[in-house]
């Protein structure tokens, strides 16, 4: 699409490249091929729901192709009945279901719907495959060996994405076909007419409820060297999105007919529930987006400290804690939930559960009944919250935080993928060997080097900060981690400490802050002492203030501040021309800088 020209750098190129090493560094683990059957469930079943299938005939269809995965539709029956096998493509047209259907005429007609299929490329407008060129030539095409067992080896690594999403796009794909022909019959089409509008339908419910990940349907931006660098992973969240508005706005009133709108309807709803079944309430789409408006309108309606309805203790949940709602996505997950479905609440008394029972229970709403009932995260790749924005640690001030932002514009993936490969050398300098490795791993070998260390060590922070001891994790949860699948549980842990850390460090980032402020208005007074500065030093003042009527429980008293100032200002008197060192090194570094000095 973008040809190299002769005696110019091909960036284009060297972006493709970039897209492929984030792939297999990324997406290459066995849970990844995995979580790719998911989008079948979670919006192809919706998909033919709304299209008037009857829920009864859609699970039962789909039910059928889903047996490929006994065999993986290794055998090929021959019109002689000899059987061979085939490791290398797995395929419904392979399956049981197709070659020992017994109507010889109705299998006829299965393969033709497969063989449409694959005319159409349906089945290949995959994101491995629009990632690693799969069809693009055989290795046996490339003359350079090194080339070949390059590409080998990305195939071999990319193989079971790229075939788990290729047989979930083939099920799609026939079920559709399989349904609409028969509604097409029972309404008296023809077989070829049945057949046309069978075929049709499969191509558009496959592209609508799976999406087309080629090329040709991104913007214009996206195909850009510098855009597919950057928006490497944000084709699915633009196509969900795109989904989701279409029919949430389809539902109400964007759709002509009563029908349209309960088609549409269906097909949102029907999204988030089976969204929720994975990931929990916390997974649904603009969760966090939902969480963050009421902290807005919550500080928009903050009383004043001068005011006569002032309340220090605004933040204050019902067992009295000052930070109870600070941060209410905390709050959500950890009070709320809890209170309603957890050990000891109105839910577990009346449904008599144990306090095991009503723990599972407040997981399952939390984080989904599937990721909380097996303990594999699931939800971790299924969650439609926080598609296009990723929770990170907040940025220390508006420099960092804008440098943080314009490298991931630009680097996106790519920049992710540095930055953790950054950080795994970071673990390697500080005797974490084996994290660090983890971290330098592909993928597809990193599940198991991290059930490794788990088995050895069990679970802890960068700092050494232990989550999980090594005998709570049993083989089950070892043999999940070598596939990748993380632990429910530890995930939640992990998520409420991230949160519960943000909350801290913003209170002690805001601390910091008012003490300086102040220092540098009383400073700037004892310079030059002018009444617009005595204000400055009284706005000051007035901050410290402030921070003491919303963090009550650690207040800024005066002897924080007089230490604060003295501190400060022994910092800037021990300094010597701009440079401030530690005492104990002064009297040896201030020497090796005495001559720009004299």
């Amino acid at each position: 699409m973008t040809p190299s020209v002769p005696g110019e750098f091909d960036f284009d190129k060297l972006a493709s490249v970039g897209n492929q090493i984030v792939f297999m560094y990324m997406l290459t683990a066995p849970k990844s091929a995995l979580v790719q059957l998911t989008q079948l469930p979670i919006v192809g079943t919706s998909v033919l729901v709304g299209r008037g299938y009857g829920k009864a005939n859609v699970f039962k269809t789909m039910a059928r192709y889903s047996n490929i995965f006994r065999s993986l539709g290794t055998s090929k029956t021959d019109a002689d009945g000899n059987v061979t096998t085939n490791f290398g493509e797995p395929s419904i047209n392979d399956s049981g279901y197709v070659n020992n259907h017994p109507d010889p005429e109705y299998r006829k007609i299965l393969k033709e719907f497969w063989e449409a299929g694959r005319d159409r490329d349906v089945y290949m407008a995959t994101y491995a495959a629009d990632m690693n060129s799969r069809s693009k030539s055989p290795t046996a095409a490339f003359d350079n060996p090194a080339t070949k067992v390059m590409r080998g080896v990305i195939d071999f690594m990319s193989g079971a994405f790229h075939h788990t999403e290729r047989m979930s796009r083939e099920i799609m794909f026939m079920s559709t076909a399989e349904l609409e022909f028969a509604k097409q019959k029972k309404a008296g089409a023809t077989d070829a007419e049945a057949k046309a509008a069978a075929i049709e339908a499969g191509v558009d419910v496959t592209y609508e409820s799976l999406f087309n990940y080629t090329q040709y349907e991104k913007p214009r931006i996206m195909k850009t060297p510098v855009g597919r660098i950057s928006t490497q992973f944000l084709t699915f969240p633009l196509q969900m999105t795109s989904f989701l508005i279409r029919n949430g706005l389809g539902m109400i009133k964007a759709q002509p007919t009563a029908g349209a709108r309960k088609e549409a309807a269906t097909k949102f709803f029907g999204t988030l529930g089976m969204t929720a079944m994975f990931a929990g309430v916390v997974g649904l789409p603009g969760f966090s987006a939902v969480m963050g408006m009421a902290e807005m309108l919550r500080e928009a309606m903050r009383p004043d400290m001068d005011d006569e309805d002032a309340d220090g203790w605004y933040d204050v949940d019902d067992n009295g804690n000052p930070l109870g709602k600070r941060d209410l996505h905390l709050w959500f997950r950890e009070i709320f939930l809890p209170s309603i479905f957890g050990p000891g609440s109105s839910v577990a008394d009346f449904l008599g559960l144990t306090d095991a029972q009503a723990k599972l229970l407040q997981r399952s709403v939390e984080l989904g009944p599937i990721s909380a009932i097996t303990d594999m995260n699931v939800g971790a790749s299924t969650a439609l919250d926080n598609m296009w924005f990723q929770d990170s640690v907040p940025s220390k001030d508006l420099k960092s935080g804008f440098q943080q932002m314009a490298f991931n514009g630009i680097f996106g993936p790519l920049g992710s993928m540095g930055e953790q490969v950054m950080s795994g050398i970071d673990d390697i300098n500080k005797g974490n060997f084996s994290r660090g490795m983890e971290k330098f791993a592909p993928a597809f070998f990193r599940g198991s080097l991290k059930a490794a260390r788990l088995s050895e060590e069990g679970e802890s922070t960068a700092g050494g900060f232990k989550l999980k001891e090594a005998e709570w994790y049993t083989t089950g949860k070892i043999l999940a981690q070598t596939l990748n699948f993380s632990s429910t549980e530890v995930a939640e842990i992990q998520k409420a400490n991230f949160l519960a850390k943000q909350v801290a460090v913003g209170i002690e980032k805001d601390r910091t802050k008012v003490l300086g402020l102040l220092d540098t208005a009383i400073t700037k007074y004892n310079t030059n002492p002018t009444d617009a500065r005595w204000e400055s030093v009284e706005e000051a003042l007035h901050g410290v203030r402030q921070y003491n009527y919303v963090n009550g429980f650690y207040p800024i008293e005066t002897d924080t501040v007089n230490k604060s100032l003295k501190g400060r200002a022994e910092t800037r008197a021990g300094a010597w021309q701009g440079l401030s060192v530690s005492p104990t090194m002064a009297p040896f570094i201030y020497p090796l800088v005495q001559s720009s000095r004299d």
